[in-house]
């Protein structure tokens, strides 16, 4: 994933999150963060989180579970 295509799917997600908080079908309080999101059938883990790759490059390399 490139970082711009990174930045266009974060922005238009977060536009549908807001809008979604406006109609009550998320909680005012609940934040926007696009660790948390998982689009259906991608089957990996924070595919919004851009820095996911690299965090598990170190975990292997230092061997961490």
């Amino acid at each position: 994933m490139t970082v711009l295509r990174w930045i266009i799917e974060v922005t238009e997600l977060e536009k549908a999150f807001n809008s979604a908080q406006k109609e009550g079908q998320i909680p005012w309080e609940e934040p926007f963060d696009p660790a948390f999101l998982e689009p259906a059938g991608s089957g990996g883990p924070f595919p919004y989180w851009l820095g996911a790759a690299a965090n598990q490059s170190f975990h292997k390399f230092f061997d961490y579970a």
